[in-house]
């Protein structure tokens, strides 16, 4: 993998680790998530495939943008499976999504671009510093 920072790297080695001792499940590198705004037509239409994983927003079959207009991507650093406490104390596996960053990298397109991907996806981005 290519990193954007030694910072980055040294995360991705400190989830490796925990998912070997079984702490986490399914890391993935660079997820990438489309960015959605509603489409004024109605009915699917594809959506071109250019590699790398895609994730769709909630409800949609794979392939198809449900009435909606891809207008970009969000890329995260890290997304993987979490043993967490629900609010009926039980324990489930939940996705947690990562981005590593410094203060100055939290510009305002990438806290707007963070907002879409968390109301779309209901998924937390979970920034370590």
């Amino acid at each position: 993998y290519t990193f954007d920072s030694k910072r980055e790297a040294a995360r991705y080695e400190e989830l490796r680790m925990l998912a070997l001792a079984g702490k986490l499940q399914n890391l993935t590198v660079h997820p990438r998530f489309g960015l959605y705004v509603p489409s004024p037509h109605q009915g699917a239409t594809p959506i071109p495939s250019d590699g790398g994983p895609l994730y769709l927003p909630m409800g949609c079959e794979e392939g198809y943008a449900c009435s909606a207009k891809r207008i970009g991507y969000y890329t995260a650093d890290f997304a993987y499976l979490q043993e967490t406490m629900d609010e009926g104390r039980v324990l489930v596996w939940r996705w947690t999504v990562e981005d590593v960053k410094s203060k100055p990298t939290r510009t305002e397109a990438y806290r707007l671009r963070k907002k879409m991907v968390e109301a779309t996806y209901q998924v937390e981005i979970t920034e370590v510093e």
